[in-house]
């Protein structure tokens, strides 16, 4: 199975209770708390495909879009993962200064 991960660094003032919140009253499922190795983060998944994990690094955000190709139309697929985090996820955080940048962990 084919795996894309794309990523955004953003800035906003909500801390992570505030953010998942936010995230769960927005009606795209269920968005949790996990920790890695490296950093705590928000999970969640915005398509059958695509699934999303934010992470505070230092005093800014970094979102990773893992988009995981089965069947059907990739790009077509890949657009609407992106378009429910850049349209309507990281507008419900208050982002700002939102930048392509690189995967985090």
């Amino acid at each position: 199975m084919p795996m894309t991960v794309l990523a955004w660094s953003f800035d906003s003032e909500l801390g992570s209770r505030a953010m998942l919140k936010k995230l769960n009253e927005l009606g795209l499922g269920a968005w949790e708390e996990g920790d890695s190795a490296y950093h705590d983060y928000l999970a969640g998944r915005l398509t059958k495909e695509g699934v999303v994990r934010i992470y505070a690094v230092g005093a800014h955000h970094v979102v990773n879009l893992r988009f995981f190709w089965k069947e059907g139309d990739a790009q077509a697929q890949l657009r609407a993962a992106k378009q429910v985090l850049l349209d309507q996820v990281l507008p419900a955080l208050g982002a700002r200064d939102v930048q392509p940048t690189e995967p985090f962990e």
